[in-house]
C-alpha cells in the first residue's frame, strides 16, 4: 500500500527547498529612504536621484545626471576637468523600491573629484579644410558611424544605439526639429542616401560638412530628406 506524506513533512520539504534558492541568490543591501537622506544632507558628496520602471534605467539615468552636476561643480570651483557619460570616476549607487518603480541615487565623494585632472577629451580637426571646427574625439567617431551608414534606415540605428549609451542628446525628423540652429544634420537624397553631415551653425547657416570636408548650408538641401541630431 503506497504511503501519502504527512502534510508536516511536505511543508517541511517546502521550507528546506525555499531557504536553499534564498541562499544561492546573491545577497543585496536593502536601502531605506534614510540612507539616501544621509548622502542628500552631507555636504562632502555629490548626487543624484531617479525613479524608473527598471532598476537599470534608474541607475543609469541617475549617472547622467549626476555627470551634469559634477561638471558644474568643476567650473564653479575652477577645476580644469569636464566628465562624460562614460568617465571612469568612483561613483557609488544606492536603490530601493518606490511603489511598481525603483528609486536610484548615483553619488560620489567631492574629495574624489579633487585629485590631478586626467588628460581631456582629445580634439581633431576634420580632414579636407584647415578651418573645421575642433570636435571631441567620441564625436568624431559618431560622424564616421553614420558616414559609414550608407542610408538613413542605418543612420537612424546609429543615433539609437549611442542615444543609449547617453552620447547623442535627442534626434529626429527634420519636421520634429525645434532648434535647426543648434544641431547636427544627417541629410539623404530622395533614394534616402546619406550625401552630406552638416555641423551646427556657426553663423548665417554656415556649417561644416563632414562629407565633403568643406564649408556647406543646410539650405543648399532644404528639399532633401533626413534627421536631426544632437550630441550630450
Amino acid at each position: 500500500m503506497k504511503i501519502k506524506p504527512h502534510r508536516n513533512d511536505i511543508v517541511i520539504r517546502l521550507l528546506t527547498f525555499l531557504i536553499l534558492v534564498a541562499s544561492a541568490m546573491p545577497a543585496t543591501q536593502a536601502y531605506t529612504s534614510a540612507d539616501f537622506n544621509r548622502i542628500k544632507l552631507d555636504q562632502a558628496y555629490l548626487y543624484a536621484e531617479s525613479t524608473l520602471e527598471s532598476e537599470e534605467s534608474s541607475c543609469q539615468t541617475a549617472r547622467v545626471l549626476l555627470i551634469n552636476y559634477v561638471n558644474r561643480y568643476f567650473r564653479e570651483n575652477g577645476i580644469d576637468r569636464s566628465l562624460t557619460p562614460e568617465s571612469d570616476i568612483d561613483i557609488k549607487y544606492m536603490t530601493m523600491p518606490r511603489g511598481n518603480k525603483t528609486r536610484a541615487m548615483a553619488f560620489i565623494a567631492k574629495a574624489d573629484l579633487n585629485g590631478p585632472a586626467k588628460p581631456s577629451a582629445k580634439s581633431i580637426t576634420a580632414p579636407g579644410d584647415e578651418g573645421a571646427p575642433q570636435i571631441p574625439e567620441w564625436q568624431s567617431e559618431i560622424i564616421g558611424q553614420l558616414k559609414e551608414a550608407g542610408n538613413l534606415g542605418d543612420a537612424t540605428k546609429v543615433l539609437r544605439d549611442n542615444k543609449a549609451i547617453y552620447k547623442i542628446k535627442n534626434y529626429g525628423t527634420i519636421k520634429e526639429c525645434l532648434n535647426a540652429r543648434t544641431c547636427f544634420w544627417v541629410i539623404c537624397n530622395q533614394s534616402l542616401e546619406v550625401t552630406a553631415i552638416l555641423g551646427n551653425d556657426t553663423g548665417e547657416d554656415r556649417r561644416y560638412n563632414y562629407v565633403t570636408g568643406k564649408y556647406d548650408s543646410l539650405g543648399n538641401y532644404s528639399a532633401q530628406y533626413g534627421a536631426w541630431f544632437q550630441f550630450r
